[in-house]
């Protein structure tokens, strides 16, 4: 064998070592990255341990059987199907469903066993809400319905309410001034106003239904509102007694005015409703400190403030009012509005087919000429109020205090 042909079978030798090497190396490495399920069925399972489907329907049917339920886990046998795919689209359809978008928080899955077309899987749901919470979903129709929900809500102090409704209910904006209303037309029925948490299931995606959580919190257990509202109805009952026979309806709200604005300690206060800044208390008025608490307090925004605690702000003697105008019979409303750009409450009563304004907070700063039987041109122009007048009747009646006095 010459020297050149022993050098190129040495060669070719080195060449087939290296390519031999770099197809292990190759096998090797691809071996490494696959993860190895069982090929066979799972084993002692009867047929009521698992759920078998066979298209992604069936599927979407079971997860959401699952959830009705609160379901936290099951086993699946599914048929001729890419098993983790088609779960994953399943479970992408089912959760903008809105008792899933309220009830669950995620799912998880895990492939036990494939085989012959075949994936065996176990799906974990994890839930944010109970079963309690799930079962109580009320079906609101209407938004008459959701009021009613609402305002009974309100009265009986409870906490926690889910509805079933449109999208055009399902709103934070109009659910809130719902609250708002009930609160503001019912004086002597929901004593406090409470803070609200409102949730919309799903927040967004196709479908004309959503799931409404309302959470309020009112400071106060159901227990203390109740005895609460049996001192504000005493107390404005007692004061109602103390009415003067024969009076004229309009003598009646002079009188109310006058004794609301004689006996209640003005407290004012930017901050509506939250009782967050310091109150300012009226200079005139001597020998209170004893009684004036190191914090504020909410309630001086309400009728139970007013007419219980001796203390309130413009919107509790506000409130305080149309109480005591209902009881008598009396058709009034409470504003919320500016005085000089500041945050101020009033009111607006109706007499013989006519509005007026009325402001109790401001009777003894102002005088009763500009603060009983008041007009809107008067209100705004010559007083310096503000207020939306989409939202009220027009006062502009030509009677004045004066004609209700003679």
């Amino acid at each position: 064998m010459g020297r050149r042909k022993y050098w190129a079978l040495v060669l070719a030798a080195l060449l087939l070592l290296g390519s031999l090497s770099g197809c292990s190396a190759f096998i090797e490495g691809t071996y490494m990255d696959i993860r190895p399920h069982r090929v066979e069925p799972l084993s002692d399972l009867d047929a009521e341990d698992y759920i078998t489907v066979s298209s992604q329907e069936e599927l979407e049917q079971a997860l959401w059987n699952m959830i009705r339920v609160r379901r936290e886990s099951r086993l699946f046998r599914i048929l001729h199907l890419d098993g983790a795919t088609t779960m994953e689209a399943a479970w992408q359809e089912v959760q903008l469903r809105p008792l899933a978008a309220f009830a669950v928080s995620s799912f998880n899955t895990r492939i036990l066993s494939e085989w012959q077309g075949v994936t065996e899987l176990e799906l974990v749901i994890s839930y944010q809400k109970t079963n309690e919470q799930i079962a109580g979903v009320r079906t609101v129709n209407s938004a008459d319905n959701a009021s009613v929900l609402l305002g009974q809500m309100l009265r009986n102090g409870e906490t926690y309410l889910a509805m079933l409704c449109p999208v055009t209910i399902a709103n934070v904006g109009f659910l809130e001034a719902i609250i708002r209303d009930h609160y503001y037309h019912y004086p002597l029925e929901i004593v406090v106003f409470p803070q609200s948490a409102i949730h919309i299931y799903p927040s967004s995606g196709s479908g004309n239904q959503r799931i409404a959580e309302v959470v309020l919190d009112f400071g106060f257990d159901r227990q203390t509102l109740d005895q609460m509202r049996r001192d504000l109805y005493r107390s404005a009952h007692d004061l109602i007694g103390e009415l003067p026979e024969s009076l004229t309806p309009p003598e009646q709200m002079i009188w109310l005015t006058e004794t609301l604005s004689n006996q209640v300690i003005p407290v004012d206060s930017e901050d509506h409703l939250s009782g967050a800044l310091p109150f300012v208390y009226d200079e005139d008025v001597e020998d209170r400190e004893d009684i004036v608490p190191d914090e504020p307090s909410p309630l001086y925004h309400t009728a139970f403030g007013a007419l219980v605690m001796g203390q309130a702000s413009s919107e509790g003697l506000a409130r305080s009012f149309q109480a005591l105008a209902g009881l008598l019979g009396m058709d009034s409303q409470v504003v919320r509005g500016k005085l000089h750009d500041l945050p101020h409450v009033w009111n607006i009563v109706a007499f013989e087919g006519y509005y007026y304004h009325i402001d109790v907070s401001m009777l003894q700063v102002l005088g009763p000429e500009l603060t009983l039987f008041v007009p809107d041109e008067v209100m705004m122009f010559q007083n310096g109020y503000s207020w939306d007048v989409v939202l009220f009747p027009r006062a502009d009646s030509d009677l004045r205090y004066s004609d209700f006095t003679e």
